[in-house]
C-alpha cells in the first residue's frame, strides 16, 4: 500500500507517514475555515481561488476535499442558524456560493453540500417566511412540507402549516395506579352452606407513569392541531394545539406536554435531529399563525 498524499509505498513497520499527515491536518483545517469564511462574506469565487486552497485540492484525497468543503459550509450554516432562520441576504449568499461551483461542477449542490445541511437552510428559510410573512407568504416557496397530506380533514378555520415525510415513533404517556401493602382477615363457617369472611387492607395507592407505544406515522401541524397520522398498523392521533402546554427536545424526538389528565404527554421520535427541531419550532409558533 502506498501513502495517499506523497505516493511512497508503506513497509510492514509504517502504516503512516507523520510529515505527510501532518501536511494532511494544515490543509484541512486551512480549507474549512476558507470556505466558511468566503461563504459568509459573500467573496467565493472559484476564478480567485487562494494558492494554498490549490494546493489543498492537489494534495488531498477528493474525498478529503470534498469533506473538508462540506464542512466549511455546514459552519457557516450554523452561524446563520444561531437565530433559527435563513434570512433573504442569508439565503442569497447561499445561492451565490452554488453559482459559483455550477461553473466547474454539473449537480454541485450534492457534492459542496451535505443533505443535511440543506435540508436546514430550507428549513430556516421557511421558518423565516412564518415570521417575517406568515402563512400566505412561506406558501410561495417551493417545498412539498408546506402541502397538506392527503389523509388531514381540515376544518373550518383550520390551516396546514406543515408536515414531515419521515417516519416518526410515537407513544403516550398514561399515569396509572397500583397499591402498595398487604391485607389481613379469617374467614368462618357459619352453616354448611354459607362462610364469611372478615378483612382489612392496609395500603396506599401508588401513581406511576407508563410510556405506551402507538406505532410508526408521519407528522402534520396546522394552526389548531398537532396530526400523528399512522401507518396501516397504527392508530392516528389528534392532539389539539391549545391543550400542549410546553415542547421538550430530546435527542432525536420531542415530548409534547398536554394538559390533559388521561394522556399528560405525547412523546414523538425520528432518526434526524434536524426534522425534530423544525417539528419543535412549527409547533412553537403555530397558533400564533
Amino acid at each position: 500500500m502506498n501513502c495517499p498524499y506523497c505516493g511512497v509505498a508503506f513497509n510492514m513497520w509504517v502504516k503512516k507517514h507523520p510529515e505527510c499527515e501532518k501536511k494532511s491536518n494544515e490543509y484541512s483545517s486551512y480549507v474549512i475555515n476558507y470556505i466558511e469564511e468566503k461563504l459568509l462574506s459573500g467573496s467565493f469565487k472559484i476564478s480567485e481561488l487562494s494558492k494554498k486552497f490549490i494546493e489543498a485540492e492537489k494534495f488531498l484525497t477528493s474525498s478529503e476535499m470534498s469533506g473538508c468543503i462540506q464542512a466549511g459550509a455546514a459552519f457557516a450554516v450554523d452561524k446563520w442558524l444561531e437565530d433559527d432562520v435563513i434570512d433573504n441576504k442569508e439565503f442569497d449568499l447561499y445561492s451565490k456560493y452554488i453559482g459559483e461551483w455550477e461553473k466547474v461542477l454539473t449537480s454541485p449542490v450534492s457534492k459542496v453540500i451535505c443533505p443535511e445541511e440543506g435540508k436546514r437552510l430550507m428549513y430556516g428559510q421557511i421558518l423565516f417566511y412564518l415570521r417575517s410573512k406568515g402563512l400566505e407568504g412561506a406558501r410561495g416557496l417551493p417545498y412539498s412540507c408546506l402541502q397538506p397530506n392527503s389523509q388531514i380533514m381540515i376544518s373550518k378555520g383550520e390551516e396546514f402549516i406543515f408536515r414531515s415525510n419521515l417516519l416518526w415513533g410515537g407513544a403516550v404517556l398514561n399515569v396509572k395506579t397500583r397499591y402498595a401493602g398487604h391485607s389481613t382477615g379469617a374467614s368462618y363457617q357459619l352453616t354448611n352452606k354459607t362462610r364469611i369472611r372478615h378483612s382489612q387492607h392496609r395500603g396506599r395507592p401508588i401513581q406511576y407513569d407508563q410510556w405506551n407505544k402507538i406505532g410508526f406515522g408521519e407528522i402534520a401541524i396546522t394552526n389548531k392541531h398537532f396530526y400523528f397520522l399512522g401507518t396501516s398498523a397504527t392508530r392516528d392521533l389528534k392532539e389539539r394545539l391549545s391543550s400542549i402546554t410546553s415542547v421538550e427536545t430530546l435527542d432525536h424526538g420531542l415530548i409534547l406536554n398536554t394538559n390533559l389528565k388521561t394522556r399528560p404527554a405525547v412523546m414523538i421520535n425520528t432518526s434526524e435531529l434536524t426534522e425534530s427541531w423544525m417539528v419543535g419550532n412549527i409547533l412553537t409558533m403555530a397558533q400564533s399563525l
